[in-house]
């Protein structure tokens, strides 16, 4: 099982934490969250600003 918070990908106090079997499945359970939850941070991003975020995402998974 692999997981990433919310909170260490922007500084925020949120609270949630994907969690999925695969990498790419944390990555795409924390985007989804994004866009519902943090919108506001995804409105500027560029192509080129979205795959640095998810290869920081990436680095910070965690393998439980």
């Amino acid at each position: 099982m692999y997981s990433l918070s919310c909170a260490s990908m922007g500084g925020t106090n949120c609270d949630f934490v994907a969690k999925d079997d695969t990498q790419e499945g944390v990555i795409a359970k924390l985007m989804e969250h994004a866009k519902i939850a943090h919108p506001e941070k995804l409105a500027d991003m560029t192509p080129e600003k979205m795959e640095a975020m998810k290869t920081m995402a990436m680095s910070k998974i965690v393998q439980e």
